[in-house]
């Protein structure tokens, strides 16, 4: 996927196209540097001299380091990766727990900074969020698709379903900072269908 084509309409400048390969470093640089110093340290200066190219290259397509971040954010997302269809809710939220997980482990680790530094950007706050909810987006698709099938109680919230869901994912990473493998992926959702699967339903 093309980090150019990924952007937010909002964090696109009218202006010279940059290559793909510019881009890229660009973003790359950005990653690399919100892993090293956090979002607070980070700088168009620093951006351009990791990716090798002129501030004002940056600057004609982003212009401050909320939007380059947003780039970064936007090339993570996977939206080409179409939703699992296992044809049964729990290996669906398998794969998508297997999916989340595995990207969270690729590359520098500094979501957990931006999360903490949107409290007090709201520009921040609103691609973070963005970010974050279109993965939840996805957690309800597949509940949804679970209803239709007639897998869940008729009680069952989905929206508190995904947010127990996420929320153990979030809390591993950001709160205790530990690894989740697969086998913690399983236990929580076993233990999440338990309550809301339809009595004598295989949680397949």
């Amino acid at each position: 996927m093309s980090v150019l084509n990924s952007l937010p309409e909002g964090s696109r400048r009218v202006g010279r196209p940059l290559s793909r390969a510019v881009g890229q470093a660009i973003v790359d640089a950005t990653a690399a540097i919100l892993g090293e110093v956090g979002y607070s340290g980070l700088t168009i200066e620093r951006v351009a001299q990791r990716a090798g190219v002129a501030r004002q290259t940056i600057y004609r397509r982003w212009p401050s380091k909320v939007d380059v971040v947003g780039a970064v954010l936007a090339a993570r997302q996977n939206i080409d990766v179409p939703l699992p269809d296992t044809g049964g809710l729990r290996g669906d939220l398998t794969m998508l727990a297997r999916r989340f997980n595995v990207r969270q482990r690729s590359g520098p680790e500094f979501l957990h900074e931006l999360v903490f530094e949107a409290r007090y950007d709201p520009a921040l706050a609103a691609i973070v969020d963005a970010y974050i909810g279109s993965r939840r987006d996805q957690v309800l698709a597949v509940i949804s698709r679970a209803f239709g099938r007639g897998e869940l109680r008729s009680e069952t919230d989905p929206q508190t379903l995904a947010d127990l869901f996420y929320g153990f994912a979030w809390y591993r990473r950001l709160i205790s900072r530990a690894t989740i493998t697969a086998e913690d992926d399983e236990r929580v959702i076993d233990t999440l269908l338990r309550g809301a699967l339809k009595e004598g339903r295989p949680e397949c």
